[in-house]
């Protein structure tokens, strides 16, 4: 009988340094998009998403998006889930920046 050899896919480590694992296929299925067709603006705000769930392994950047798309409900006509989650990224990163200029404005 031939022997079986395992070898590990690439991307995976045995030291506990982080691995580099992109989000950009992950965003683009659960925005069931093509990244064919994938506008430059549309492209930006994958971006923004992804800097947002940076440091995130896929599974629980999904399920934060999961989280976040049920929080928000369904977008209104006219706008894409993409824009829509886009939207309260944007807005949470602005109300954090927001919230550590008023933190700095009280420690003086």
């Amino acid at each position: 009988m031939p022997e079986i050899t395992i070898k590990p896919s690439v991307g995976l480590s045995t030291s506990n340094e982080p691995v580099g694992i992109s989000l950009e296929p992950h965003l683009l299925t659960f925005f069931s998009m093509d990244s064919n067709n994938t506008s430059t603006n549309d492209k930006q705000m994958m971006s923004d998403i992804g800097n947002y769930l940076k440091g995130k392994e896929p599974f629980e950047a999904i399920d934060e998006l999961r989280n976040i798309r049920f929080r928000l409900g369904t977008p209104q006509i006219g706008i894409t889930p993409l824009q829509h989650i886009h939207k309260y990224i944007k807005l949470r990163a602005s109300i954090k920046e927001q919230e550590s200029q008023l933190k700095a404005l009280e420690d003086k």
